[in-house]
């Protein structure tokens, strides 16, 4: 028996799901109320916590990256 060596990039690929896509915003989050801002820090966070509970660390730490750029918008 021999190991099965692939490359990670194909791993990657393979594992991730199609059709998962970042967040889409109706509204530039410039011209969004602080009301409006909080609301869609609050999914963000949600969807990353379910895709960290899914151990899809790479969504997560996308989504905290994003959720991050929208609490900037708050200052």
């Amino acid at each position: 028996p021999r190991t099965i060596q692939k490359p990670v990039r194909e791993l990657i690929r393979i594992s991730k799901a199609p059709g998962k896509e970042e967040m889409q915003m109706e509204k530039d989050p410039e011209s969004m109320s602080r009301q409006e801002l909080e609301k869609l820090i609050g999914q963000v966070q949600k969807k990353m916590q379910k895709a960290a509970a899914e151990l899809d660390f790479e969504s997560a730490a996308l989504l905290r990256d994003q959720m991050l750029e929208l609490r900037k918008y708050m200052g």
